[in-house]
C-alpha cells in the first residue's frame, strides 16, 4: 500500500493543480517522440510545433497511423510548420529500437530532445524478448532507446553549448507499485523473476515498472557527464509525470469499474497531462534526476527515497545496466 503522503500529493496534484506551458521557443531544435502518434506524445509534438520547434521525429509502430498525426499535427500550425519525420519503432522488439536508434546520428544534424514516453498498461501475460511484456516496453527498451541517443545528446550540447534533454516519461502511480516484488528476487534476477507466469502479478505491473523507470532515471542521471567537473550535466535526464489522463494508454487494463470511473471522474486530458512534458525539455538543472510533476520538482514515494528504496535501485539498475549491454555492447557509450 502507498503511504498517506504518497496519497495526499497525488490526489492534491490531480484535483487542484494545473500543468502549464512552457514560454521557451524551440525555435532551431530538433526534437524525438516516441509514441508520437497518439496520446500524450501526439499531444506534446502539437505544442513543441506551436513552439517553433524545427524538426519532430514521430517514433510510431504504426507509420500510416504516425502519418495522419503528422498531417494532423501541421494542418494545426497557423505559423511556420516544423519538418516533422515519421519513423518506424516497435517497442516489443530490441532490434527495431537498435535499427530507430542508428537513424538519429545519420539522417539528423542534431538531437536536443529525446522523449521516450511509449509504453504500455496491460493485464494479459505476455513475453516479449523473453520477458514480461510490461518490463520489456516499458523499461529495458525505454532504457535502451534512451543510453543509445545519450552520445549524440552529449554532442550536440557540447557543439551548440546548451544543454539538451533526455526525459524519460513517469507516472504518479509509482508510488502504489508492490515493491516487495523487487525486493525479494535475488540479486540479478529481478527481471527473470518477475517474468514467470506464476508470479507475475499484473493487476499491479504497469504500477511496479513505474517505479522501475523512477528509480533508473534517478541512476543514470548520476552517469552523465558534467559540462566541467562537479558542475552541470551536459544532458538534463529527468522524470515528468503527466498525472492521471483520459488516453489511449488504458484502452486494454482501464483497472475495472472504480479507476474507469474516477479516471472520468478525476482524470486530465491528454493535452493537460502533455503540458508536464513539454515543461520538462524547457526545465533546468533542479530537474536532472528527479520526479518532475505538475510543472515542479517533487519528492518520489516514500519508498522511492528511502534507504530501502536506495537499495533496490542499486539493485535494479546494476541488472538493467547489465541486460542493455548484452543487447547493445555500445549503448553505455555515452555514459
Amino acid at each position: 500500500m502507498p503511504a498517506p503522503s504518497d496519497i495526499l500529493r497525488f490526489m492534491r496534484g490531480q484535483l487542484f493543480e494545473t500543468p502549464t506551458l512552457p514560454k521557451t521557443s524551440f525555435a532551431g531544435k530538433t526534437l524525438v517522440i516516441t509514441g508520437g502518434n497518439t496520446g500524450l506524445g501526439f499531444e506534446c509534438a502539437k505544442q513543441v510545433a506551436h513552439l517553433q520547434a524545427s524538426v519532430i521525429v514521430l517514433g510510431c509502430r504504426d507509420l500510416v497511423k504516425g502519418s495522419r498525426a503528422k498531417d494532423n499535427i501541421l494542418s494545426s500550425c497557423t505559423s511556420k510548420q516544423p519538418t516533422i519525420h515519421v519513423w518506424q519503432i516497435d517497442m516489443s522488439s530490441y532490434a527495431s529500437v537498435k535499427a530507430f536508434a542508428s537513424r538519429m546520428p545519420n539522417e539528423l544534424e542534431r538531437l536536443d530532445v529525446l522523449l521516450a514516453n511509449a509504453g504500455i498498461s496491460t493485464n494479459q501475460f505476455v513475453l516479449f524478448e523473453g520477458l514480461e511484456s510490461t518490463l520489456t516496453v516499458n523499461v529495458v527498451s525505454t532504457f535502451l532507446i534512451s543510453m543509445l541517443a545519450l552520445p549524440q545528446l552529449e554532442q550536440t550540447a557540447a557543439r551548440i553549448g546548451q544543454q539538451t534533454h533526455l526525459t524519460i516519461v513517469g507516472s504518479n502511480i509509482h508510488a502504489f507499485a508492490a515493491h516487495e516484488q523487487l525486493q525479494a528476487p535475488p540479486d540479478g534476477k529481478v527481471l527473470e523473476y518477475l517474468s514467470r507466469a506464476e508470479e507475475a502479478d499484473m493487476a499491479g505491473r504497469y504500477f511496479l515498472s513505474k517505479l522501475i523507470v523512477m528509480q533508473c532515471t534517478r541512476a543514470l542521471a548520476e552517469k552523465i557527464p558534467s559540462i566541467q567537473e562537479g558542475q552541470r550535466p551536459q544532458v538534463i535526464v529527468n522524470c515528468p509525470t503527466p498525472g492521471w489522463c483520459k488516453t489511449e494508454l488504458f484502452r486494454v487494463d482501464d483497472g475495472g469499474f472504480i479507476s474507469r470511473n474516477m479516471l472520468k471522474l478525476i482524470g486530465r486530458t491528454g493535452e493537460s497531462g502533455a503540458r508536464v512534458l513539454t515543461s520538462a525539455f524547457a526545465a533546468g538543472d533542479e530537474t536532472h534526476g528527479q520526479y518532475y510533476s505538475d510543472g515542479r520538482v517533487k519528492p518520489p514515494s516514500v519508498f522511492a527515497r528511502s534507504d530501502e528504496g536506495r537499495r533496490v535501485q542499486h539493485k535494479v539498475w546494476g541488472e538493467l545496466l547489465s541486460t542493455i549491454v548484452r543487447i547493445a555492447p555500445s549503448a553505455t557509450d555515452g555514459l
